[in-house]
């Protein structure tokens, strides 16, 4: 069977929830960075099929500052080639006209 699916877990926060259950820690600039060049060796290690979805959950993705949301949605552009749908969870005090700018422009 063909994996047709994504799921990329962006653990960070600006805060912690006492509700959520799911992994997460508290935003940090330099261990996101970190988190993501080590996603980027693991994403590259996987096999470029044609998916059908791409799901961006957390923690909080909206959290990472620009600069690493950019970074982020260019190691999946080469996966969204023919995906039709796109998923990420966001935090509306984390999300601003910029970020959105960014995904529109990796996704359309």
């Amino acid at each position: 069977m063909e994996t047709r699916s994504l799921y990329v877990h962006i653990p960070f926060c600006e805060s912690i929830c006492s509700y959520c259950d799911f992994c997460k820690v508290y935003y940090d600039q330099k261990q996101s960075d970190l988190y993501l060049q080590r996603l980027n060796e693991e994403l590259s290690q996987i096999e470029q099929h044609h998916l059908k979805t791409i799901y961006i959950g957390g923690g909080t993705p909206s959290a990472l500052n620009d600069e690493q949301l950019e970074k982020l949605m260019s190691m999946l552009k080469t996966y969204s080639l023919e995906v039709e749908e796109y998923c990420m969870e966001v935090n509306p005090e984390s999300m601003d006209y910029y970020k959105l700018k960014i995904l529109k422009k990796r996704w359309y």
